[in-house]
This record gives C-alpha cells, structure tokens and sequence, in this order.
C-alpha cells in the first residue's frame, strides 16, 4: 500500500469514528398508539423522542459517554389535547449522561430512568391538569455510581416515586403535589442529601440514608401525612444544603401527621417542626454528638425524643390540647428540655449516666391538669460538679410534679427546683445517695402539697415557699452522717390552715442540721423532728389559733449548743418542745392572749425558757436529769 492510500484509510476510520461518536437521533410521533425504540452505542450521542397523542410509549437506550437522552409526552401545551397513557423508560450506561423525561396534560403517566456510572443526571416532571380526574403519575430513577444528580416532580395524580443512589456526591429531590403521594428515597454513599416536598393528599415519604455526611430534609403539607426516616453513619443532619436555605428537617402542616425519625450514627443533628391536627412525632438517635428539637402545635400532639449515646440535648415544646411528651435520654453529658403550652398535657423526662457527668432537665407547662414526671440517675465515679441539676414550673390547675435524683458514691450538686401557680397542685422532689443536696419549691394557690426527701450524705438545702389556704408541706433529711456540717431547711407558708413538717433524722455523726418554719396566717400548724449535735430548730407563727410542735434528740457535748425555738405572735396559740439529751437551750416565745406552752426536758445541761406577754396565757417546764 503507497502512502497516499495509507493516508487515505486513516481519514475513513477518523470520519467513520466521528461519526459514531455523534449520532442524533429524533422521533416526533403523534397520535394513536405511538410507540418509540432507540438505542444508541458510542460517545456524545443525542436521542430525542417528541409524542403527542394517545397510547405513548417511549424506551431508549445509551451506552457510552456524554450521551443525552430526552423524552417529551405532552397534549402539546394544550389540557385539551389528550396525551393518555405514557410510558417512557431509558437506560444508560456510561459517564457523564443526561435523562430527562417529561410527561403532561392527561395522562397515566409512568416514567423509569436507569443510570449506571458516574456523573450522571436525571430529571423527571409529570403533570396532569388541576382537577383532573384521572390518576397518572408513576416515577422511578435509579442510578449506581458517583456524583449522580436525580430530580422528580410531579403534580396532580396519584403520584408515586423512588429515587435510589449509590455512590458519592449523590443529591437526590422529590416534589409531589395535589394527589396521593407516595415518595421514597434512598441513598448509599458518601456526601449523600435528599430533599422530599409533598403538599395536599395521601402523603407518605420515607427516607433512607446509610453513608456519610448525610442530610435529608423533607417538608409534607397537608392531610393524611406520614414520613419515617433513617440515617446511618456520619456527619447525619436532617436539614439544609441550601434546601432552601433554611429549615425543614421533616416539616409537617395538616392533619393525622405521623414522623418516625432515626438516627443512628456519629455527629446527629435533628429537628422535627408538626403544626396541625393528630400530630405524633419520635426521634429514636443512637450515636454520638446528638442534639434535637421537637415542635408540636395544637391538637392531640405527643412526642417523644430517645437518646442514647453521648453529649446528648433534648428539647420538645408543644402548645395545643392533650399533649404528651417524654424525653428519654441515656448515656452522656445530658441536657433535656420540655414546655408546653395548654390542657391536659403530660410531660416524663428520665436521664441516666454513667458517668458522663452533669445532667439537666428542665419542664415548663402552663394550662390544666399537667403532670410532670423527672428522673435523673448517676453512677460511678464522684464529684461530677456541677451535676444533676432539674428544673420544673407549672402555671395552672390541678398540676402535679415528681422529681427524683439518684447519685451514689461521692456525686455531688444535685439540684432540683420546682415552681407552681394555680390550684391542687403537688410536688414531690427526691434525691438519694451524693452530697450537696438542693431543693427548692415555690407554689401559689391553694390545697397545694409539697414533699422533698434527701437520703445520703450531708450539705442538705431545701426551700419550700407556699402561698395561699390550705397548703401541706413536708421536708425529710435522712442518711448516715446525714447533714454533716449542716443540713439547711426551711419552709415559708403565707396562709390560713397550712401544715408545716420537718423530719431531719438519722445515722452518724450528724451535727449542725438547721431548720426553720415560718408561717403567717391562722389555724396554722408546724411540727419538727430531729436527732443529731448542735442542732437549731426554729418556728415562727404569726396568727390565731397557730400549733408548733418540736422534738429534738442529741448530746452536744464539746460541739457546742443545741437550740430551740418556737416565736408565736396572736391570740390562743399552742407551742411544745420535747428535748432529749445534753446542752440543749429550748425557748418559748410568746405574745398575745390565751396561748399555751409547755416544755419537757430529759437530760444534763439543759436550759427551759418560757416567755409569754398577754393575758390568761398558760405555761409549763418539766425538766429530768
């Protein structure tokens, strides 16, 4: 072969090659029962299929790469002009390929797209008339590689997708409206993030990410909604990228709104927002760095938000009737937080670490008939300072509040407080185990009942204020070496026929335990027990018709004193004091008409002192070595 015919079989094969790798191919077919084929092999290929008309079916097939496939089935901009049943399916294998298929005006549309390779993008938009009566929309794309884009809308019909990713750099949207939408995306991958939209209709949207830096955020409007979604793996988030640019992270308006949300994994972020009617929401999250926020307004909302490894938050806030809400949070630095805003609500936070360290809880409800319920553990190790700390406030009717702390070993700083406004209202606050107990307690109203119990070491605080009728209020100080270096408690009644109870005994060298009763108002009654050294017990009444009570138990030989006194202020009062011991000081304090004292003694170095000014007053000392 000379050269110039060798020169002229390399420019065949370069144009036939050219050829090849630039094949169009253009189907334009309307009316009837329209079908449609095309396969194509090579590189930066383009089919195009255009069908207008009835039975449209459409399937095309690429292999190679930078091919794009297009298929439009539409009534030809008009809703008039019916388009009927589509199908369109096309399948490419490759990288860098583009699928688009787009079906509109009346029809009972079904799209599929298959991409298998990388950098792939498909894009699916259905659409049936506003109004129209027949069902339509059907959308599949599924695409198996790396950094794949695929995008479906779908409007008017009983709309139904599934999107399914492999790969990295994976992004994924479903947009379905008005119908009875069904939406399912899943990813596999790295840097994965799928949004998912629906509004109006059936909705349901379930959405699965299993890889890393994952982000799913989803938003459902209207009636009948329910969506479940699970991440696993890292970097988890349930919201932006910019979608858009903001919120979301599962996003309910309606009604019967149900989410099932879980993740499991490190770095979790998640939010869940319902405002409607029977809204229900969980967050189940395994793994580390979690936070969350429940939001729930109106109407028969519950919520619940569980927790279970590290550094987690909590947050739930409900405004509307019949709210429930728990919060269940288990290993790690904890922060739980719950308000509601309404009737009937009911709110249950427990936390347990071991041991992590601090622990906080914090309820807030204002409305009727609110239950709150607290617990926090710790175990192991000690001197977790600052730690458990529970906070609870109830504006309303018929309120009750538990809180219960358990922090054995040398745990320290538990803290639970308690404030309530309104009518019956209760609270009952307890901690076992640890050192450097506080409790506080403040209610306004009436019939209201408080109860706060420390068991365990020393450095005990409790506050108790009350204000209002008919108000019941116990403190209990109990433990082996309970109130070391002082047990400080008091209760405060502002009132008319409240009862006062205070009871600081135990095991140990207890010493320097103080108590107080104040009490203003009539028909009051205070009473106080109590063993130990250098105690200071203390009542003071200020009304008619007022009882105190006091009993005290101990030797104070070498650590000082024992002190106790009752200061009563108002006409036909009754004080007694029983004391029990040596170097006790007991003193009756007086001033008004028809009271009563009386004073026994048993013991060495005791000192009786009874002080009465008015008249036709009565007192009476017994003391017995």
């Amino acid at each position: 072969m000379d050269m110039k015919k060798l020169v002229f079989f390399f420019a065949m094969v370069f144009a036939v090659g050219t050829a090849l790798a630039q094949n169009t191919s253009t189907v334009n077919q309307t009316g009837d029962g329209n079908g449609a084929t095309v396969s194509q092999s090579g590189d930066i290929n383009g089919a195009t299929v255009n069908q207008v008309g009835d039975r449209n079916a459409a399937n095309q097939t690429q292999v190679g790469q930078n091919n794009i496939a297009a298929i439009l089935q539409a009534g030809g901009g008009s809703t008039d002009t019916k388009t009927f049943d589509n199908t369109a399916t096309q399948v490419q294998n490759g990288t860098d390929h583009s699928a688009s298929i787009n079906q509109q005006e009346k029809g009972s549309n079904v799209a599929y797209q298959g991409q298998s390779g990388e950098h792939q993008t498909a894009t699916i938009f259905q659409r049936n008339p506003w109004g129209s009566p027949t069902n339509g929309n059907d959308n599949t794309q599924v695409q198996s590689g790396k950094d794949n884009v695929a995008e479906a809308n779908a409007w008017n019909g009983g709309n139904v997708g599934i999107q399914t990713q492999s790969g990295e750099r994976n992004y994924s949207l479903l947009n379905q409206a008005q119908g009875g939408n069904t939406a399912t995306l899943s990813q596999t991958g790295n840097d994965n993030y799928a949004v998912a939209g629906q509004q109006e209709g059936g909705s349901a949207a379930e959405i699965t990410q299993d890889g890393n830096n994952n982000i799913a955020t989803t938003f459902q409007g209207g009636a009948g909604n329910s969506l479940r979604m699970l991440q696993q793996g890292e970097r988890n988030n349930s919201g932006v990228i910019p979608y858009w640019t903001g919120e979301r992270g599962v996003r309910q308006v309606g009604d019967n709104n149900i989410v099932n949300f879980a993740q499991v994994g490190n770095d979790n972020n998640h939010y869940v927002a319902q405002e409607g009617d029977g809204n229900e929401a969980i967050i189940d999250v395994d793994g580390n760095d979690n936070m969350g926020t429940i939001f729930q307004s109106e109407d028969n909302n519950e919520a619940a938000l569980y927790q279970d490894g590290n550094e987690n938050q909590g947050f739930i806030e409900q405004e509307g009737m019949g709210n429930s809400a728990i919060v269940d949070q288990r290993g790690g630095n904890q922060y739980a937080s719950v308000s509601q805003d309404g009737n009937e609500n009911s709110a249950e936070v427990l936390q347990f670490t071991d041991n992590f360290g601090p622990q906080r809880a914090t309820v807030i409800q204002e409305g009727n008939d609110n239950r709150a319920n607290v617990e926090q553990y710790q175990t192991g190790g000690g001197n977790n300072t600052p730690a458990d700390v529970t906070f609870v406030q109830q504006v309303g009717n018929n309120n009750e509040s538990d809180q219960y702390e358990n922090a054995p070993g040398y745990n320290s700083g538990q803290t639970i407080r308690a404030y309530q406004t309104g009518d019956f209202n209760k609270v009952s606050q307890s901690i076992f185990s640890g050192h450097t107990e506080s409790f506080y307690v403040e209610q306004v109203g009436d019939e209201n009942n408080a109860v706060q119990e420390a068991y365990g070491g020393g450095h005990n605080y409790g506050d108790i204020y009350q204000t209002g009728n008919k108000n019941d209020a116990l403190q209990i100080v109990r433990g082996t070496n309970n109130g070391y270096m002082a047990a400080d408690i008091l209760i405060n009644q502002v009132g008319n026929e409240n009862e006062a109870s205070q009871d600081f005994t135990g095991a140990g060298s207890n010493h320097k335990n103080n108590g107080v009763i104040n009490q203003i108002g009539n028909l009051n009654e205070a009473a106080q027990l109590a063993n130990g050294r250098s105690l200071d017990l203390r009542i003071r009444q200020e009304g008619n018709s007022n009882k105190a009570n006091q009993e005290a138990y101990g030797d104070n030989y070498g650590v000082g004193v024992g002190l106790i006194t009752a200061t009563q202020t108002g006409d036909e009062n009754f004080a007694s004091q029983f004391a029990s011991g040596n170097g006790i000081q007991g003193t009756i304090l007086q001033t008004g008409n028809l009271n009563q004292a009386t004073m026994s003694q048993t013991g060495d170095l005791n000192a009786a002192t009874i002080n009465q000014f008015g008249n036709s007053n009565m007192a009476a000392v017994t003391q017995v070595r």
